[in-house]
């Protein structure tokens, strides 16, 4: 359906000779990201403004959306499971972050062996050549060190906002994994008889 929406547009932008006929596809996907990006958005923050949440979701989708630049995660076939993925991943943090209390140390810990072990799963793709590799690997880095910093300089300010970096990460973490362990399971299916 969303595809068909942004065709839909994309034709009209070239019928009213705003575009090109070959931008016609170009259009079409750079309009199906946005909007997959911008709903999830949308409604995570009217959820968060609705719980009486907002500088909480806001500090989730600030660590949500940079996180998954770098490290990736799980890519759902379809939009709409894309973006019940990212709703539920949003509630799940909330509820847990909210109710759920973990020292700094074990925190602080879990945070560092995620990023860890990010470092060395992270999703590759056929894309990346030897340069891309090494910058996605120093953003990961570099991103889990401002994160555990973040996080400890959060617990004794505000330990909703400290649980909300550690869940964040984790469900994050989680996805990523599932997604490297789709791919390895895609490579060995294919290389099999």
């Amino acid at each position: 359906m969303l595809e068909s929406i942004c065709y839909t547009i994309s034709y009209h932008c070239y019928k009213k000779q705003l575009i090109e006929e070959d931008d016609i596809d170009i259009i079409r996907y750079g309009l199906e990201l946005f909007l997959t990006q911008l709903f999830p958005f949308i409604i995570i923050t009217l959820t968060g403004c609705l719980m009486h949440l907002p500088l909480e979701t806001f500090s989730f989708l600030i660590i949500f959306i940079s996180l998954r630049q770098i490290i990736g995660g799980y890519h759902a076939k379809r939009y709409y499971k894309c973006f019940i993925l990212t709703i539920f991943n949003y509630i799940l943090v909330m509820i847990l972050a909210m109710n759920i209390l973990i020292s700094s140390l074990i925190g602080t810990n879990l945070l560092l062996i995620m990023g860890i072990i990010s470092y060395h799963i992270t999703p590759q793709y056929k894309k990346d050549n030897n340069s891309l590799k090494k910058k996605r690997k120093i953003s990961i880095a570099v991103a889990f060190i401002l994160i555990i910093v973040l996080y400890v300089v959060m617990i004794p300010v505000n330990n909703i906002f400290a649980n909300i970096i550690l869940f964040n990460v984790l469900m994050i973490f989680f996805f990523m994994i599932v997604e490297v362990m789709r791919n390895e399971e895609k490579k060995t299916s294919t290389i099999s008889c």
